[in-house]
């Protein structure tokens, strides 16, 4: 039976953004992950946070311009659909 992997926000948010603390542990535990047999899963409420979490850090840290990028990572690493119509900026 294949190992069922639940991803949190933290971990999320550090693979997609090369900036956050959690970025290199985060690419040691997805390299990890890799050789194993498993199904990843990212369930709606740490999607929401790490949508959340990324666009107010990018404000923030005034890295507004790398928010469509990292939504756009998250898109094709994660396969997961976010709404195109959301406002640019906060």
């Amino acid at each position: 039976m294949p190992l069922k992997i639940g991803l949190d926000t933290s971990f999320v948010v550090g693979l997609l953004d090369d900036k956050d603390i959690w970025h290199l542990p985060a690419l040691e535990l997805q390299a990890a992950f890799q050789p194993r047999e498993g199904q990843l899963y990212i369930f709606d409420c740490v999607l929401s946070e790490v949508i959340s979490t990324l666009a107010r850090r990018t404000h923030e840290k005034r890295r507004q311009a790398e928010l469509t990028t990292l939504l756009e990572q998250l898109k094709t690493k994660f396969r997961v659909a976010i709404p195109t119509d959301l406002p640019a900026t906060i």
